[in-house]
């Protein structure tokens, strides 16, 4: 026996590169009968593919019988594969916000299933630090599909549901599995694979006076903050805008000179999942003194919010603007 590719016709290699066969010498003991061949060999390098078994007989070296149907079903075995992209509803892309509901959809393509037979497709969120599965309230983060192939290859939907407000700062890779009568056919597990990747970023700021280095600004007409924001487990290669806000540390309200707000922002592509970006105020500081200013931020990924640091309690996020006032009085001498 040799197993052929279903595809191509041509015999299929196995792991080493040889081809696929198997054997049996048999005594006929009826004219009728039935004799097994058992081909044993690594299945990875299948994946994907449909095999058919081709038989050739033979009687003192000559051959007698052939069996050789690309079409025939009771030659056929089936070896499914996987391989899924996931993303973010909101984004379209591999970035979602850390928000209280969010949903990734994870878009696996299967081939070479057998039609009309029922397959289950089950999947579950990995965190990409740890190689566990991500945990919220006590829950793991899973999907499951059942499904009748109506055709060879299929795209099937997974869609996972979760409160994302506590995941700021982590990567997650969604891993599946197919299954067909309890049995495991085929899974992608690839904690590597940009594909099945779904960044959550995490920002934080340290506000800073541009020309004193610290956190205070000099109550002067022309003042300039620059809060440096530093992020974490963007999607590398995308363009971000960071956008800020002076709060007033008192009232928790937004700054208002002449009426209007005190913002800047930053547009930024990340090279790489980690670093950092200014974000530059320029401002009156002379009709605010004194006060408290608190720099809020935050991250849009086209258009869509995806982080925010926004503590009006952080001192890192805090910058004083002091005002001095004296009173000089004469002393009898």
């Amino acid at each position: 026996g040799t197993l052929v590719d279903e595809e191509t016709g041509n015999a299929l290699l196995d792991d080493a590169g040889n081809k696929i066969t198997a054997s049996n010498e048999f005594v006929a003991e009826k004219t009728n009968g039935t004799i097994d061949v058992t081909f044993k060999f690594s299945g990875v390098c299948l994946a994907g593919k449909t095999t058919v078994a081709f038989e050739d007989m033979y009687s003192e070296g000559n051959k007698v019988a052939v069996h050789a149907d690309l079409r025939d079903e009771g030659q056929t075995e089936y070896f499914p594969s996987v391989h899924t992209t996931a993303t973010s509803n909101d984004t379209e892309d591999h970035v979602v916000g850390a928000n209280e509901k969010v949903t990734i959809t994870d878009q696996v393509a299967l081939k070479a299933l057998k039609l009309g037979t029922e397959y289950t497709l089950s999947g579950i969120l990995m965190d990409a630090t740890t190689g566990k599965p991500i945990v919220i309230y006590g829950n793991t983060i899973i999907a499951r599909r059942t499904f009748t192939a109506d055709a060879h290859e299929m795209t099937v939907p997974l869609t996972y549901e979760l409160n994302a407000s506590q995941l700021a700062g982590t990567t997650t890779v969604v891993f599946e599995k197919l299954y067909s009568d309890g049995a495991l056919l085929a899974a992608h597990a690839d904690l590597e694979d940009a594909e099945q990747t779904v960044y959550i970023p995490e920002i934080h700021t340290t506000a800073k006076d541009q020309t004193t280095k610290i956190n205070h600004t000099e109550a002067n007409d022309k003042a300039t903050i620059v809060d440096t924001v530093y992020y974490s487990h963007l999607l590398p290669g995308k363009e971000y805008t960071v956008h800020g806000k002076l709060m007033d540390k008192k009232t928790g309200e937004p700054i208002l000179i002449d009426d209007k707000e005190i913002t800047a922002s930053t547009t930024f592509t990340a090279e790489k999942s980690e670093g950092s970006v200014d974000v530059i105020f320029t401002f009156d500081a002379s009709i605010l003194a004194p006060k408290t200013v608190v720099a809020f931020e935050y991250m849009e990924y086209g258009g869509i919010e995806i982080a925010v640091h926004a503590d009006i309690d952080d001192e890192d996020q805090t910058v004083y603007i002091p005002k001095i006032h004296t009173t000089a009085v004469g002393e009898d001498t």
